[in-house]
């Protein structure tokens, strides 16, 4: 292309480049201070893949579970596994409620008190926290407490993935010692009929 009347000819690409790498060099610090923050604007614009816009987590799964090692709370035992456990899961925003129903949801009452089966929490992009309060009275020794189950979980399409986690609330007895600090672990899995 011909230059235009008055103007100088344009620059090949490789001395263009050359000539803007000369004169931004001096500006490069100043440059990276300004342009850092703008990148991590633009990352939490678009989501960065760390969204906390709730995905949609509602639907009945069925679950599976595994339960991890462990023997300082009753009722439990280790590797133990369950299948075909059926969950239903409402929403209302970023809250959540998971009901787990059926002969599980009777262990779970039975085992830990009424209402054990109902986790509720809230939904923060795909990750899911939800908590159970046991209500049955243990004891063990003059230690007397109760079983709160703390789900954590990870939504993508229609698989749900996660553990739960099991903690004693107790009465601060010196007998608690042997459930103090207990923390068992139990695994799962699950699908829901396909939502597309």
């Amino acid at each position: 292309m011909a230059p235009k009347r008055g103007l100088p000819a344009p620059l090949p690409p490789e001395e263009l480049r050359a000539t803007l790498r000369g004169v931004t060099r001096p500006f490069r610090p100043a440059l990276a201070l300004i342009l850092a923050p703008l990148a991590g604007l633009a990352v939490a614009a678009c989501g960065g893949g760390d969204s906390s816009t709730p995905a949609d987590v509602h639907g009945t799964f069925t679950v599976s579970t595994k339960n991890g090692q462990g023997t300082c709370l009753p009722n439990w035992t280790p590797d133990q596994t369950a299948t075909n456990i059926s969950v239903d899961i409402t929403q209302n925003g970023d809250q959540v409620t998971a009901t787990v129903t059926g002969v599980a949801a009777v262990a779970l009452n039975t085992a830990w008190g009424n209402g054990a089966n109902v986790y509720q929490g809230t939904i923060s992009g795909t990750e899911l926290h939800l908590v159970a309060r046991g209500t049955r009275s243990l004891s063990s020794g003059s230690c007397a407490f109760t079983v709160d189950a703390t789900l954590n979980a990870t939504v993508s399409g229609d698989v749900l993935t996660g553990d739960i986690v099991y903690t004693p609330n107790t009465n601060s007895s010196p007998d608690c010692a042997t459930v103090s600090g207990c923390a068992l672990h139990q695994t799962f899995n699950g699908t829901r009929p396909p939502t597309r």
